[in-house]
């Protein structure tokens, strides 16, 4: 198993840039990666058409496109399954809101409970409250920096 150290220096040596380097051009290009990855591929281009030694730098520059590449198909997959994930998430929260409110307007009726009382919720509610927020914020917060 390689140390961080090595990693971070295979992938200089393949990128012809840190990790970090690249990550960032790519947080910058918002809406389109492949416009950046493009932009990578007329760069080799220029470097093939030019005399000169300059392999490595078209080898690095074509890495980079392809790393660009993943992580525009990694986002867009993402974005897909949270087109379908999420709102199935955060319905089931909003589902389990009506419930309990329900329950609580039933007991009310039934004279179980008074509308100003609090009810205790007991262990299982707990638990199912505290499952279901913890994943929801999580889903949530997962999406929501995934997508800006």
């Amino acid at each position: 198993m390689r140390t961080v150290e090595e990693k971070e220096a295979w992938f200089k040596q393949a990128m012809g840039c840190t990790e970090g380097d690249l990550m960032s051009m790519i947080n910058r290009q918002v809406d389109d990666l492949s416009m950046l990855s493009m932009g990578m591929l007329s760069d080799a281009q220029e470097l093939l058409a030019m005399a000169g030694d300059n392999d490595e730098q078209v080898r690095q520059l074509l890495n980079r496109s392809k790393y660009v590449i993943g992580k525009q198909q990694d986002r867009q997959r993402f974005l897909d399954r949270a087109k379908t994930e999420l709102p199935k998430e955060l319905g089931y929260v909003i589902e389990l809101a009506q419930h309990r409110a329900e329950m609580w307007a039933d007991m009310a009726d039934n004279g179980e409970l008074l509308l100003n009382e609090f009810h205790e919720p007991d262990q299982d509610e707990l638990d199912d409250m505290k499952t279901l927020t913890c994943d929801s914020v999580d889903v949530v917060a997962h999406w929501y920096r995934e997508v800006k």
